[in-house]
């Protein structure tokens, strides 16, 4: 019998680690002048992050791909689902979740100024969250007791 949540945790971690590729290998074909191929990944990713230069880590003399907030999310998604044993609670995963989202309130309301190693902490943090979300869906219904919230 096919798995569907098994399927779906699998292809939500190929999705993720494609993003995580598709975000280091951008630059590095950029500096090494393969410039088509670097331009394809940055049209790619720009349909999901707004990809500002100064809100990205930088690899080579070029951004990455993708804003330090959203690298934070797809690194942290992909970890989590690829050590999907992690144990966490789901309390403390929610507290991470509402950090993750305060930052990102505070900063475009402009009561914070973000930098880029703050905006991938907050990104990091929503990175657990989704990958705690993803995993915590696949045990469901196969019998394996999900984490209570509270």
């Amino acid at each position: 019998m096919i798995n569907i949540k098994k399927i779906l945790y699998i292809l939500f971690l190929i999705y993720s680690l494609i993003f995580i590729l598709s975000i280091l290998s951008a630059p590095i074909l950029a500096s090494n002048k393969y410039y088509e191929h670097a331009d394809f990944l940055y049209n790619f990713l720009s349909q999901t992050c707004h990809q500002q230069p100064t809100r990205s880590f930088w690899l080579l003399g070029y951004p990455f791909a993708a804003c330090a907030r959203c690298t934070g999310i797809y690194l942290l998604t992909s970890i989590f689902l690829i050590f999907n044993k992690i144990n966490l609670k789901p309390l403390v995963v929610f507290i991470l979740l509402a950090i993750g989202l305060i930052e990102i309130l505070l900063e475009k309301t402009c009561l914070i100024e973000g930098t880029n190693f703050i905006r991938f902490l907050s990104g990091s943090f929503l990175g657990i969250s989704i990958g705690f979300c993803i995993v915590q869906l696949s045990k469901a219904g196969k019998g394996e007791k999900r984490d209570e919230v509270f």
